[in-house]
């Protein structure tokens, strides 16, 4: 059996499900290898003291770190969520002004005409022309 494989299964075996086969080869290794136990048992020991501890760091660590990456010629995304926000409105914004610019032009096309009537969509009635419309609206079906 590839002892590299067995190691790697191992370590797997602690923060993922391993295959049915994988799991079935690290038992029979577990079983027949004494030092895997004895490194299976630190592992178990290492991580149960690594989840009891609680680390602080002092003010400012972050900054520290982060000039010291830039320093050292590594790059920095800087997560700024107002900048995201504001590039976002904006790309909303201009779809809606693109919107309202083409229902405006085919209003026009269609009409002819930009006035408060035609973009409501409504058409200019006189007032004989609107109760003989109301009247007679459903005479014709």
């Amino acid at each position: 059996m590839d002892n590299n494989n067995t190691y790697e299964w191992l370590y797997a075996s602690f923060d993922r499900e391993l295959t049915s086969g994988q799991k079935a080869k690290l038992e029979k290794a577990l079983a027949g290898d004494p030092e895997l136990r004895k490194e299976k048992q630190d592992i178990q020991e290492i991580r149960s003291l690594l989840k009891n501890t609680s680390f602080r760091f002092h003010e400012g660590f972050a900054g520290r770190v982060m000039n010291r990456i830039k320093e050292e010629g590594g790059h920095v995304i800087e997560m700024d969520v107002s900048s995201q926000m504001i590039n976002l409105f904006r790309k909303i914004a201009m779809a809606g002004v693109a919107a309202i610019v083409i229902l405006l032009l085919s209003i026009y096309l269609t009409s002819g005409t930009l006035n408060k009537n035609s973009v409501l969509g409504v058409d200019s009635f006189s007032d004989d022309n609107l109760v003989s419309y109301l009247l007679y609206e459903d005479v014709g079906e």
